[in-house]
């Protein structure tokens, strides 16, 4: 007696179901025959997995899908902070190649051979 047949067997017994039910649940548990259902079920997941970022190859972006580019909010007081800062850092003896590449954020100024770097950041309002 085979594997199988035994498996078929013991599910007639503990189930108590006839011998070509048992035999429609083995074949289903090894997987020797396919429903319609779910095949139809199976191609209907892949198309919908196509427009996802799950069924996409890496790198590549969804179809129809346009990205935009965020315009950065100004804040004046960081602005005239960074331009104070920058001006008297100017003024210090010693100070090369002082810029201000960000005008709201970063100073770059270099000193007795030393290069630093003022990064301005504004703290968040503490939530009531």
């Amino acid at each position: 007696m085979n594997k199988k047949e035994q498996q078929i067997i013991d599910m007639m017994k503990a189930l108590d179901i006839s011998r070509e039910e048992a035999e429609e649940l083995v074949a289903f548990d090894n997987e020797e025959f396919e429903l319609e259902e779910v095949n139809k079920m199976t191609e209907k997941a892949k198309k919908a997995d196509k427009g996802t970022k799950r069924g996409r190859p890496a790198g590549t972006k969804m179809a129809g899908v346009t990205t935009q580019t965020r315009k950065k909010k100004e804040n004046p007081t960081k602005a005239r902070i960074i331009e104070q800062l920058f001006k008297a850092i100017q003024e210090l003896d010693g100070v090369e190649n002082a810029e201000n590449p960000n005008k709201e954020k970063t100073i770059l100024f270099e000193l007795d051979g030393n290069t630093f770097e003022i990064d301005l950041k504004q703290k968040r309002k503490p939530k009531a």
